[in-house]
């Protein structure tokens, strides 16, 4: 195996919180639906594996995957979301990703 021809992305402690918070908010929606991983994952056509890194908080979840999960739960967005986000961290985490994408 060579070196990637691309850098990787090594997320904040900001947006490791953040996943953590949606991960919980989204198996709180699924169990009380008494949804398996696997129920939700074929709503949305993903690996149940995915549910779970969503979940822990592994993976964060992009703006679609919100608003399927939200249409399948049946709730707003802001029920996934935590009260406590701040528009200019998630502003300036953009920015970063942006500034990375346009270096390639």
């Amino acid at each position: 195996m060579g070196k990637r021809s691309y850098k990787s992305y090594v997320k904040t402690p900001e947006e490791n919180k953040l996943n953590k918070m949606v991960g919980l908010n989204i198996r709180n929606q699924r169990r009380i639906r008494k949804w398996t991983q696997t129920k939700l994952a074929k709503k949305l056509g993903v690996a149940f594996q995915q549910i779970g890194k969503y979940e822990r908080g592994d993976n964060g979840l992009n703006a679609i995957r919100l608003v399927q999960m939200c249409k399948h739960f049946e709730v707003p967005y802001q029920t996934i979301l935590p009260n406590d986000i701040h528009l200019e961290l998630v502003l300036t985490d953009a920015e970063k990703i942006l500034a990375i994408s346009e270096r390639e």
